[in-house]
């Protein structure tokens, strides 16, 4: 990434392995890992959260609710800037990090889980946060669960289980709420692959991941797709997209 000299570098999420099911210690030597990591950047570095941000959803035994660290608190604290959701404006661009998990408790069972959701308060804020910009202001959102993709409901269904925790509920008042801007980008994670689809000319671009246990020993997943990320050139009325295929060994992180 530094040798391509981007201006920036925004993180599509999943930044760390595997705060849902970690304690708090843990979880603060992975995020004090990625701190460290980033720190190699040439440019700065924007993070959103993913799912595996989240610390202890999923191991009630290790952590408390009401730990000060729980769920998103540690995101806010070490690379959020106390925050989850926020935005940004570069060379006359504006930039929209969105928090797009939601989470709530199981039902019938112990623990926590969460939804692809932005919600009312966020929502509220955007609303906002778009109303200083001029029609003409290029808009660029990012989320981490996808507000369209293809992929996983070609495969798997609209209504497979998985499937709330997959794409944003809430995908189509969002898009409604841009509308009177001009969105001209819309960067997608969670699903780790490399996708594109337009849609009243905006560009809904999902980027594979750089590396993750789905890896085969043939350095691509199940389906073929190899680990690597977008490099966006940003334009007044467009973002064109080249996806970045890089080389890693999975033997370094396969068990």
């Amino acid at each position: 990434m530094n040798a391509l000299k981007p201006d920036i570098a925004i993180s599509g999420g999943d930044l760390v392995e595997d705060a849902l099911i970690l304690n708090t210690e843990e979880a603060h030597e992975q995020y004090d890992l990625y701190i460290e990591l980033c720190k190699s950047f040439d440019m700065p570095v924007y993070d959103i959260m993913g799912n595996h941000e989240m610390v202890g959803l999923y191991a009630p035994d290790k952590i408390s609710p009401d730990h000060p660290d729980w769920g998103k608190e540690l995101f806010k604290k070490k690379v959020g800037g106390g925050k989850t959701y926020r935005s940004f404006n570069h060379k006359g661009a504006h930039f929209v990090l969105l928090d797009s998990l939601n989470i709530r408790k199981k039902e019938n069972e112990v623990g926590h889980t969460y939804i692809g959701l932005i919600g009312e308060e966020q929502m509220a804020w955007l609303k906002n946060d778009l109303a200083g910009l001029t029609p003409e202001t290029p808009v660029i959102a990012v989320s981490h669960v996808p507000c369209i993709t293809w992929w996983w409901v070609s495969r798997f269904g609209p209504f497979e289980p998985h499937g709330p925790r997959i794409i944003l509920h809430d995908g189509n008042e969002l898009i409604n709420l841009f509308k009177p801007y001009n969105l001209i980008g819309f960067l997608q994670g969670h699903v780790h692959i490399d996708e594109i689809y337009i849609y009243n000319n905006i560009k809904f671009v999902s980027s594979g991941a750089i590396m993750g246990v789905h890896w085969t020993d043939t350095n691509k997943d199940d389906e073929g797709n190899e680990p690597g990320f977008n490099l966006v050139h940003v334009f007044d009325d467009r973002i064109e997209t080249e996806y970045i295929c890089i080389g890693c060994d999975p033997s370094l992180y396969r068990k």
